[in-house]
């Protein structure tokens, strides 16, 4: 699984003549990515779980169990504002990435000459860029606050990766 995410904002305000023109204007911009991919892979000879009392033989040469997951996360997000007395520019970034990935043989008999093995991986992954922006350039006799640019990324990677072989 792979998620490519890209957000933009840009907010620019320009006020003219008259009484507007000493007051300024307000500018903001911003932009959000949320991005989240949650799997369950499973592989598995015999019962499912504690609950499940399925059984299994296996007879083979070479026996293996494997369950795997790739999952892949790139978001962007940019917010930009532009304003003659104040202006604020953001952007935030959320990614989560949740995978349960698992490998067993349980109340399972396995007869394997060569032999015998139970693998889970993940090999998920999240970047994540996010910025701000942010130019006030107040015109002559008005009043100039600062301008304010920021970017927030929050990224998440919760998996619970698990093979074992149980009798």
């Amino acid at each position: 699984t792979s998620v490519d995410n890209w957000a933009g904002g840009i907010s620019i305000a320009i006020n003219s003549g008259g009484r507007a023109q000493q007051t300024g204007s307000v500018s903001v911009g911003a932009a959000v990515a949320l991005n989240e991919i949650e799997n369950t892979v499973r592989a598995y000879a015999g019962a499912r779980d504690d609950a499940d009392g399925s059984t299994a033989t296996v007879t083979a040469p070479t026996v293996e169990i494997l369950a795997e997951r790739t999952a892949d996360i790139f978001a962007s997000a940019l917010g930009g504002a532009g304003g003659q007395s104040c202006a604020r520019g953001g952007a935030v970034v959320v990614n989560t990435l949740v995978n349960r990935i698992d490998a067993h043989a349980k109340n399972a008999t396995i007869a394997a000459s060569s032999s015998f093995r139970a693998r889970a991986t993940d090999e998920g992954s999240i970047f994540a860029v996010s910025g701000g922006a942010a130019v006030s350039v107040p015109v002559k006799g008005a009043k100039g606050k600062p301008a304010l640019g920021a970017g927030v990324a929050v990224n998440r990677i919760d998996d619970d990766v698990t093979a074992y072989a149980e009798s």
